[in-house]
């Protein structure tokens, strides 16, 4: 989860700040930055992990819909700006300093708690008709009855993900919480 029930609102501005003395502190100055940032109540933000990278999962949706658009294209516009190509042949100048939310996101790792033959999925029907739901995958593995499956242990286990996307952010939380809720029931073994 991105952000704790007790420290909404987020400070959204304070993390940005965070996580750009951070990189330059790391003496990261150009491309991809893959960032974690736990947020606690008490000593306020906590760098998690850097990577010069993206994201392993396609965020490019998310990012489009929550701030329109994403580092990806960031990145080529970025790169034909410096080649000394002028404004009007890239859309560099079109992104603001600060990113302007106009939808909420997230990305939901499905966690598999069962050990065993599986035997059947369930919730996939009810995760897709959530109000923020915008898409979602199921691991083969995870998918037909018969595989042995073991419990997620880490992202390199995890059962699949989901996409959420809501312009309220209470919607978009009120989904989230409930397929945590799903998780524990979600896969049924022999």
């Amino acid at each position: 989860k991105l952000v704790d029930e007790v420290m909404e609102p987020l400070d959204v501005p304070s993390v940005q700040e965070y996580v750009r003395n951070a990189l330059t502190a790391l003496g990261i100055r150009y491309g991809f930055t893959h960032n974690e940032v736990i947020m606690t109540s008490d000593r306020g933000p906590v760098l998690v992990e850097v990577n010069c990278r993206q994201h392993n999962m396609d965020f490019a949706p998310i990012t489009m819909a929550c701030i329109g658009y994403n580092a990806l294209d960031m990145t080529l516009d970025a790169l034909l700006s410096s080649r000394g190509d002028s404004d009007e042949e890239s859309d560099w100048h079109l992104y603001p300093s600060e990113p302007r939310l106009r939808a909420f996101g997230c990305m939901v790792h499905l966690v598999n708690s069962e050990s065993g033959t599986l035997s059947h999925v369930n919730h996939l029907e009810e995760m897709g008709s959530l109000p923020s739901f915008f898409r979602g995958h199921v691991y083969e593995k995870f998918q037909k009855g018969g595989e042995e499956i073991q419990p997620t242990i880490d992202i390199r286990s995890d059962a699949g993900w989901v996409q959420l996307i809501h312009e309220d952010l209470e919607q978009m939380q009120t989904d989230y919480r409930q397929i945590v809720e799903y998780m524990p029931t979600m896969f049924k073994v022999e």
